[in-house]
């Protein structure tokens, strides 16, 4: 549930309405996660904001695949440039 946070687009109560949900009972959701003091200590108090719970996404594309790609936007690169100089610009 990633929430695209902008200025036009602000935090709203609702973003939150889980958070208060769980708040009293201080019940965890599959977004919480604690750590213990021992933890923090053994990580010389390095208290980043990292869910261990985090899926991994794995880039399964080919290298084959990846090539195309960036073939394909070097030509609309290549094509931006070109319209841009018989623009004169």
């Amino acid at each position: 549930m990633n929430k695209n946070i902008t200025k036009k687009q602000p935090l709203t109560i609702e973003h939150f309405e889980e958070f208060f949900r769980l708040l009293p009972d201080r019940a965890n959701s599959e977004r919480s996660w604690s750590v213990s003091a021992e933890e923090i200590e053994a990580k010389n108090y390095d208290i980043k904001a990292v869910n261990p719970n985090r899926k991994e996404v794995e880039d399964k594309r080919t290298p084959d695949e990846l090539i195309s790609i960036i073939e394909l936007q070097t030509r609309e690169i290549q094509e931006a440039l070109i319209g841009l100089r018989n623009k004169g610009i």
